[in-house]
């Protein structure tokens, strides 16, 4: 039986360096998922809102299954990236409010769409 090389002498592999460069590309989802500092559920959010045009957080939350706690972080994580933003009164919380996306969010999940397509 062989011994193992060591990991230094390795070479990346060919599915190694494709991950790495999918990683860093600025249209993959795990590329806008690093640039924006949101998560994979943040981006399942998104696209249904720009699917739906705007949505309050109760129906948000009953169509994916989710509890409120978490969709009102996802969405307050999605506001402070500028992907989403509150449909809202003054002095409503997140939770009373209806979403929509912004400009930035609709063509952000547009390009991330096109690419997976």
């Amino acid at each position: 039986m062989a011994d193992k090389e060591a990991p230094e002498d390795l070479t990346p592999s060919i599915c190694e360096a494709a991950l790495d460069r999918f990683r860093q590309s600025d249209d993959s989802l795990a590329g806008v998922i690093k640039q924006h500092h949101i998560k994979v559920r943040d981006f399942m959010i998104l696209s249904l809102v720009c699917d739906q045009g705007d949505f309050g957080v109760d129906p948000l939350t009953s169509a994916l299954g989710l509890n409120p706690k978490s969709v009102i972080v996802c969405v307050e994580r999605m506001i402070n990236a500028g992907l989403l933003q509150l449909d809202s009164e003054n002095g409503l919380s997140v939770a009373e409010c209806r979403i929509r996306p912004t400009a930035a969010g609709q063509l952000l999940t547009q390009k991330i769409l096109d690419n997976v397509g």
